[in-house]
């Protein structure tokens, strides 16, 4: 697969790139039998779309994620931290035991 057009260093797959080697981890998650399997079910113009425009995430095991393409999710909370506590801050709903707002919080993103 050609990438003709670079993709934003906000994107986690420039993360951790090394240009001499060509070479990452999640460059190699990439390349995977299984993504190559997709790549030629889907095709080289969605393959590209998907990296660039959505984020994606591998199953790791105990439950957590990896996040391997898109705009960091880490970000994405830090920015709604912000927002909540300029725009709407209130001490009840932030409480952790309180799941229906990180619920609705999430579902925001």
């Amino acid at each position: 697969m050609t990438i003709s057009e670079q993709c934003s260093s906000s994107n986690v797959i420039s993360f951790g790139y090394d240009k001499m080697s060509r070479c990452s981890d999640i460059v190699e998650a990439l390349t995977s039998p299984s993504w190559s399997l997709l790549l030629t079910r889907i095709g080289d113009v969605l393959m590209v779309y998907l990296l660039k425009n959505t984020s994606i995430f591998l199953w790791l095991p105990r439950n957590k994620h990896h996040q391997v393409a898109g705009f960091p999710i880490s970000d994405l909370c830090l920015k709604s931290q912000v927002h909540i506590s300029v725009t709407t801050y209130k001490p009840s709903l932030l409480h952790p035991g309180n799941y229906q707002f990180q619920k609705r919080l999430l579902l925001r993103l």
